[in-house]
């Protein structure tokens, strides 16, 4: 039998082993790397390249260079679980989706459609609830909320991987401790009621020395709507009348808060006028 001979592309690895069956990832620079994989990319020697996107793939302006590693690497820990994907089917997938949080967002049945794997779906739906849960079991069921530099985490914790609006009302002691996160309403993916006895009632029935009302935007957009700014002044002119001070109205969108008094989205009179209720009020605002 005479023998074959192969020419295959070579990419030299420093400091790295690789192993058979072995998921690796790395950044490919080089002109003559790069050569090798757009070789091997047209010409079918794609066998040793499972786990590498063409060179091509990331030009899109929406990807960035570090959204493109955080991609290839989640799909590569799935493609340990089950049959994998090919190089071509990662870069539709990275570029339908643009990013991790864009996956992660997206659905069981959207990513299906998308031609993820049943599994690796149902897998990658599951990671919002879990990151929920460990960020507020690191946060505390009672943490300190008397400022906004302070409330950050805790707001973006309430809506990892959320997918519709939600409305949540926060009721604070005298301390500005959480008592209790009381969720009002849900919404579509753009909009969501708002109930002004639904939030009245969970203010008194928590006792609340004070409390904040937070939203989402799914679709990202950072600025308030009209109807935002109108249900906080109903908001703060009702609890103004219970003497019950509200600290803020917050927007999470795009991994962001997004404050309406901080912005000035709300006349700044309307806010001032409830220091007579509370040292939390005057002292919201600071680091």
């Amino acid at each position: 039998m005479a023998n074959k001979r192969y020419i295959l592309p070579l990419i030299p690895l420093r400091g790295l082993v690789v192993f058979p069956g072995m998921v690796l990832h790395f950044d490919v620079g080089r002109k003559t790397s790069m050569a090798a994989v757009e070789d091997a990319m047209a010409n079918g020697k794609n066998d040793g390249f499972a786990g590498i996107l063409s060179p091509e793939f990331g030009s899109a302006n929406s990807i960035s260079r570090r959204e493109r590693r955080c991609l290839v690497a989640l799909f590569n820990v799935l493609s340990r679980v089950q049959r994998g994907y090919e190089p071509a089917q990662m870069e539709r997938l990275c570029r339908r989706f643009l990013s991790v949080s864009g996956v992660l967002e997206s659905g069981v049945s959207l990513l299906e459609n998308e031609g993820v794997w049943e599994r690796d779906a149902q897998l990658m739906a599951m990671i919002p609830s879990l990151a929920r849960y460990s960020m507020r079991t690191e946060i505390g069921a009672h943490p300190q909320l008397d400022t906004l530099a302070r409330a950050e985490s805790y707001l973006k914790s309430l809506y990892i991987g959320v997918q519709i609006e939600e409305f949540h009302v926060l009721c604070l002691d005298s301390c500005g401790v959480l008592i209790q996160n009381v969720l009002l309403q849900k919404g579509t993916i753009d909009e969501t009621p708002f109930y002004l006895p639904h939030l009245l009632k969970a203010a008194i029935d928590a006792r609340a020395c004070a409390i904040v009302l937070v939203h989402n935007h799914p679709g990202g957009t950072q600025r308030p709507s009209s109807a935002d700014i109108e249900c906080t002044k109903e908001a703060l002119n009702a609890l103004h009348t219970l003497g019950i001070p509200m600290l803020d109205h917050a927007i999470v969108a795009a991994g962001k808060v997004i404050s309406l008094r901080q912005n000035g989205w709300i006349p700044r009179p309307m806010w001032s006028r409830q220091d007579e209720f509370t040292y939390l009020n005057r002292r919201w605002l600071k680091e």
